[in-house]
Parts: C-alpha cells; sequence; structure tokens
C-alpha cells in the first residue's frame, strides 16, 4: 500500500515537473521580462488618464444636476 502511495507521488512530481518546464524555459531573461512589463503599463498610463478625465466629468455633471434640483426644489 505504501509502495503504491510513494510510486504515485513519484507519478504526481514528474507530472508537475514536466509542466512547469515550458514555463522556467520561457523565462529565462528577467531584465527583458521586467522591460516589457515596464512598456505594458506605459502603453495603459495615458488611455487610463483620458478614462479618469471621462469618469471624474460624469460624476461632476451628476453632482451638478443634483444641486441645481436641490436648489430649485428649495426655492420654489
Amino acid at each position: 500500500m505504501r509502495g503504491r502511495f510513494i510510486q504515485g507521488m513519484k507519478r504526481v512530481a514528474v507530472a508537475i515537473a514536466a509542466s512547469l518546464g515550458p514555463l522556467v524555459a520561457l523565462a529565462q531573461d528577467g531584465a527583458a521580462g521586467v522591460e516589457e512589463a515596464n512598456s505594458q503599463v506605459r502603453s495603459y498610463f495615458e488611455p487610463g488618464t483620458n478614462l479618469m478625465y471621462a469618469i471624474g466629468a460624469v460624476l461632476g455633471l451628476v453632482g451638478a444636476v443634483k444641486v441645481l434640483c436641490a436648489v430649485n426644489c428649495v426655492v420654489a
């Protein structure tokens, strides 16, 4: 019984090693990976900034409409 368990664990370990092998091969150059990640993050910065401006504009308009409605309700 114990022999089967150990043999099964060995098979699992070999399967894990075989599945992680290609990942290790792809991740050999750390500096290139960091530079690629840096360029990808920088490419999203300007569109993200514009998105934040658009969200702020919409929230500002909604707040202005709420204030306008509140002022008109108090005056009327």
